[in-house]
């Protein structure tokens, strides 16, 4: 047991769902991005009220900032005349589920455009490791070879003894 030496097992290969660190770090950054991009309002003035829009690629959500307090003001909003108060908002579903759709999609291509060269590197270093083993295996050390050729010493003998 002293002097046996233990081989540690190759590593597993990554499942398809399981990302690089950077991958990860990378997508992050990129959904932080278009959140960014999805959250920030675009401000509107109609006549006597205010008001800021958002979503990406497509309007899906309208926020009343501002509205005259002295009057009921309605507005045409997502194709429906709505009466509006400041504070207001109003949520187009179908835009929403199109921006979600959109987002996820962006994510996706994301992920994989910077996870597929990592991992056809790491399939490229396993090829290269297998090779290099099964040089190193088909290689006969010189010394064993004399000493199998021996009449007086049993085959397969140990060298050193």
């Amino acid at each position: 047991m002293d002097n046996e030496t233990t081989v540690s097992p190759a590593p597993s290969k990554r499942r398809w769902f399981q990302l690089h660190l950077s991958t990860a770090f990378i997508t992050m950054v990129a959904a932080g991005a278009i959140m960014c991009v999805f959250f920030t309002q675009t401000p509107v003035r109609v006549y006597s009220f205010k008001m800021g829009r958002m979503g990406w690629p497509w309007t899906s959500v309208c926020k009343i900032n501002a509205v005259d307090p002295y009057r009921e003001t309605s507005a045409e909003i997502f194709d429906e005349i709505q009466i509006v108060k400041t504070g207001d908002y109003f949520v187009s579903y179908y835009p929403l589920m199109a921006d979600i759709g959109v987002i996820l999609g962006a994510l996706i291509v994301v992920a994989t455009v910077f996870e597929l060269p990592i991992r056809w590197d790491d399939r490229e270093k396993e090829k290269r490791l297998s090779l290099r083993r099964a040089h190193k295996n088909s290689i006969r050390h010189p010394a064993i070879e004399v000493d199998s050729l021996r009449h007086d010493s049993p085959p397969n003998s140990n060298i050193l003894q």
